[in-house]
């Protein structure tokens, strides 16, 4: 379904506007979906399937901030199964987003300032298991 997705997707033109690069006239939408997603009036909504429909078709309701509203309405182009195959291949995007972080081989290639805050545990003396902050370096 995220294929045909895929496919609708350049067929409308999205890519046109939602790019990774910095002329991207759209926010990008990789690793988009189940993130907060700030708007021009300051408020968080959850980039979830609802977000992602009400955006397709009525644009305008929640703008992301930086962007303006200039994004068109698909209303009564998009159909429902092409609504669902869209929000499949953004669903896709975020996927293959968090592939590189789930990929690594061995916990030790985890730089300390990619997890900021990291955390050894220690065994308390009740026996159970108590955090210890981790040893900062000089």
């Amino acid at each position: 379904m995220a294929s045909q997705g895929e496919k609708l997707f350049q067929q409308y033109g999205c890519t046109t506007c939602h790019r990774p690069d910095s002329g991207a006239r759209g926010p990008n939408l990789d690793g988009l979906y189940g993130r907060p997603v700030r708007l021009n009036d300051n408020r968080v909504v959850l980039a979830d399937d609802n977000y992602i429909r009400e955006s397709i078709l009525e644009p305008n309701a929640k703008v992301v901030s930086g962007f303006q509203s200039i994004m068109p309405t698909f209303r009564g182009v998009v159909g429902e199964e092409d609504l669902i195959s869209i929000t499949e291949y953004i669903k896709h995007l975020s996927e293959q987003e968090l592939n590189p972080l789930n990929n690594r081989s061995t916990p030790t290639q985890i730089r300390d300032n990619e997890v900021p805050n990291i955390q050894q545990q220690q065994p308390s003396p009740t026996g159970g298991r108590a955090c210890k902050p981790a040893r900062e370096k000089p």
